[in-house]
């Protein structure tokens, strides 16, 4: 039997959007390999401002996005965040080829183009259920977004070498500006197949704004995902992202490449999972989520074990492994999230959920990381990964043994 894959490229809308999507993703690595190393090339460890203000965008732009999308197309708001994303790419190009580059125009691109994609991640999302009605289309539809982008995050900074070695790091910026402009001819082919319905506009600015929360209060069984999506964020974010990289830095025999592998293992599990996942039916979308996160806090728990008890080849290889669980947690999460919710909104509602999720995810990795040097000077980072993957695989098996609220229930 053919893989769900193959089945939905066939389709004209789901393969337009797919190479929208893809040309788009590769750009936006591009974009990310580019930006930070020309702006730690001009500034220094000033640099990282750039990261700052991309965070900062994004968490603002998840709260105030709410006022004003609703008000537009789904169509209108994808093609003009692209024209805009691509526009300003442009524009640092033209400035760094005629009067050189600073710092805070990275910085202020950065922003606008991070705002954008805070509005453009989730009115896609929330455009899928109008080209895959059925919650099993809808499923692998999401799949196929999904390992796109994840594939795109994992060869993007390879695709980035190779292309520096024969253009200069500028020309990183016009690709992902090029990139943009053919997901928008994406979009704008695909006609207005991924517009729903025009919800009523003559709401509040304050209750545009809130969409997101009163959605919550309308799907019974939003709050305890999105909870329990913010514990997974503040776990991974402390213990993988910062935890991995601060450990090997530490180690006396530790390296780059060791904590490189490590991580890129995670990633590569992810994405092979994917493609499993998708291809085998699934008998509780509800208890799937929550069997990924759970899977996720094993899989943090055991690095945690790996670096407190094992060391050399043994701790580098137990600690690889692990991210197969990592892996296969988020990818199983994401996915049956993203169905769940998907099958019970309708669009406009569910945007608004992934704006919330957006915020609060963004919120949580937030605090962790600026509690992180407390946390890792009281506990030690392998404590933390230990006792970190433990709550986290805890609560998640709450959800799993919980009973799905039927929809339209109140909590």
């Amino acid at each position: 039997m053919a893989h769900p894959y193959r089945r939905l490229l066939q389709d004209r809308d789901v393969s337009t959007l797919w190479a929208g999507v893809t040309i788009s993703s590769i750009g936006s690595e591009l974009y990310a390999f580019g930006a930070i190393w020309l702006a730690v090339s001009i500034a220094g460890a000033e640099g990282s401002l750039l990261a700052t203000a991309r965070f900062a965008t994004i968490l603002v732009m998840s709260v105030a996005a709410g006022a004003f999308v609703d008000l537009l197309p789904r169509r209108v708001l994808l093609i003009g965040a692209d024209l805009i994303r691509a526009a300003f790419s442009f524009l640092v190009v033209i400035v760094a080829l005629a009067d050189g580059l600073s710092l805070w125009l990275l910085i202020a691109v950065a922003m606008v183009l991070s705002a954008c994609g805070t509005i453009y991640q989730p009115t896609l999302q929330s455009g899928i259920p109008q080209i895959a009605p059925d919650q099993d289309r809808l499923r692998e539809t999401n799949g196929l977004i999904d390992a796109t982008m994840r594939i795109a995050q994992a060869i993007g900074p390879f695709i980035a070498a190779a292309i520096v070695a024969v253009l200069p790091v500028i020309h990183l910026l016009t690709l992902n500006a090029a990139s943009y402009l053919a997901s928008a001819g994406a979009i704008f082919r695909m006609g207005h197949r991924l517009d729903g319905p025009m919800r009523e506009t003559r709401q509040t600015f304050r209750k545009r704004l809130l969409r997101g929360l009163d959605a919550t209060k309308g799907c019974p069984g939003a709050w305890r995902i999105l909870l329990t999506t913010c514990l997974r964020a503040a776990v991974a974010v402390l213990c993988l992202v910062v935890g991995i990289p601060l450990f090997f830095a530490q180690s006396p025999a530790g390296s780059v490449s060791a904590a490189a592998f490590v991580i890129g293992a995670a990633a590569m599990w992810e994405v092979l999972a994917n493609f499993v996942i998708v291809a085998r039916p699934v008998r509780s979308t509800w208890r799937s989520i929550f069997l990924g996160y759970a899977s996720i806090g094993a899989g943090v728990a055991l690095i945690g074990v790996a670096e407190l008890f094992l060391s050399g080849l043994m701790q580098v290889t137990t600690m690889a492994a692990s991210g197969l669980l990592i892996g296969f947690g988020n990818s199983m999460a994401g996915i049956q999230m993203l169905t769940w919710f998907g099958s019970r909104l309708d669009s406009g509602d569910f945007a608004a959920i992934l704006r919330l999720r957006l915020m609060m995810v963004t919120a949580a990795a937030t605090a962790s990381t600026a509690l992180g040097a407390w946390i890792f000077e009281a506990a030690g980072i392998a404590a933390t990964s230990i006792v970190g993957g433990t709550i986290l695989l805890g609560a998640a098996m709450i959800g799993v043994v919980s009973k799905e609220p039927p929809a339209g229930e109140p909590e």
